[in-house]
């Protein structure tokens, strides 16, 4: 996957990424004095001739800004407000895909030259200077044993960096207990200055997403016991956990509208051929109607065993589910074994540690 910050749908940054998507906001009231303007000169290899830009990664008709990509360079200017606590960001996209997402931050000039296809170098005026040298270090660290000390060593000699954001996103995905020792480094001229609003509601974020996962780390955790619960099966009969007692039971939280979990769908077909018997899987419909799920199970001819969980049901909070798909393995005794998010062959090698000896 893509480098970080630049490209956002490295691994580790996919679920946070379709979990919280930036939100923008227009006011009518918003006047010229309180607007400036946010420049992007760029030089990129491989950018597409035409070239949309919106405040959203898959724009609807009308909602994108054209710009017209000549000898691999373009220059866009953006009126934006001067102090918000909404995610300012900006996507260049081909017109049905994000290609980069870039944070803008008014008055100021943003430079980017390179490949979209492997490094961009970040430059420009002040804010984006210091982000480039986040993202140098982020480039070079990645998956060093030393990643968390490297990262926390630059930020104890870079205080006054206004893109360390961009650092403590990353040391939440690797070091999530460290988090508050990485905030604090961050001096007063950055979480109190021109983008206090920004920071604050960022911070805030951050802090209630390792408080979710911690749950969900404590919710999902090996050999817990799950609690019980009922939901209607497809034909509107009541089907309870419990009377799954006495074999394996995948738990596949999913929904039609989530690519991933029908991408799955083939392997685990695969699987529950390959051991049947062995175990059964109950595919728990989440997020969307109800009709369109019904739909969904007929389309796919899925042969195991299907529940709809209402939007009123307590079922995704119990396992504290954040993400689709996402599949956990009880032993018979209702114990989980195991819980992965998203496609994970890991999932498969399991099933396959479980049951090949028995067959």
């Amino acid at each position: 996957m893509e480098k970080f910050l630049l490209y956002p749908f490295k691994k580790w940054q996919l679920a946070l990424l379709l979990i919280a998507l930036p939100v923008f906001a227009h006011s009518s009231k918003t006047t010229r004095e309180q607007e400036v303007i946010f420049t992007l000169k760029a030089n990129l290899k491989h950018l597409p001739k035409t070239l949309y830009i919106s405040k959203s990664p898959y724009p609807k008709a009308g909602e994108a800004d054209t710009v017209h990509v000549v000898n691999d360079k373009f220059v866009y200017t953006l009126p934006a407000k001067k102090y918000t606590s909404t995610e300012p960001w900006i996507y260049l996209t081909n017109g049905n895909n994000p290609i980069e997402s870039y944070l803008v931050v008014p008055g100021e000039v943003m430079t980017i030259k390179g490949d979209v296809r492997s490094d961009v170098e970040i430059g420009g005026t002040k804010f984006y200077k210091e982000w480039g040298a986040v993202n140098r270090l982020l480039q070079t660290i990645e998956d060093d044993n030393n990643e968390e000390s490297l990262i926390l060593n630059f930020m104890k000699k870079n205080p006054d960096n206004e893109a360390a954001y961009f650092l403590l996103r990353r040391m939440e995905e690797i070091a999530p207990d460290r988090i508050e020792e990485a905030i604090a480094i961050i001096s007063d001229k950055v979480r109190k200055g021109r983008m206090k609003e920004w920071y604050d509601d960022q911070l805030t974020r951050l802090r209630s997403r390792i408080k979710d996962k911690q749950l969900q780390q404590t919710l999902q955790a090996g050999g817990r016991e799950v609690p019980d619960f009922t939901l209607n099966d497809i034909n509107g009969r009541q089907l309870s956990l419990f009377s799954l007692r006495g074999k394996y039971v995948v738990l596949d939280f999913w929904g039609s509208w989530c690519v991933w979990c029908m991408k799955g769908v083939p392997k685990m077909k695969e699987y529950y051929k390959k051991y049947a018997g062995k175990f059964e899987i109950l595919g728990i419909d989440c997020n969307e109607t109800e009709d369109k799920w019904k739909q969904a199970v007929k389309d796919y001819q899925l042969p195991w065993l299907n529940v709809y969980c209402t939007n009123d049901s307590n079922v995704k909070r119990l396992f504290g589910i954040k993400a689709y798909p996402t599949k956990i393995i009880l032993d018979p005794e209702g114990k989980i074994v195991m819980s992965v998010e998203g496609e994970d062959p890991s999932f498969y090698d399991k099933l396959d540690e479980l049951f090949s000896k028995e067959s």
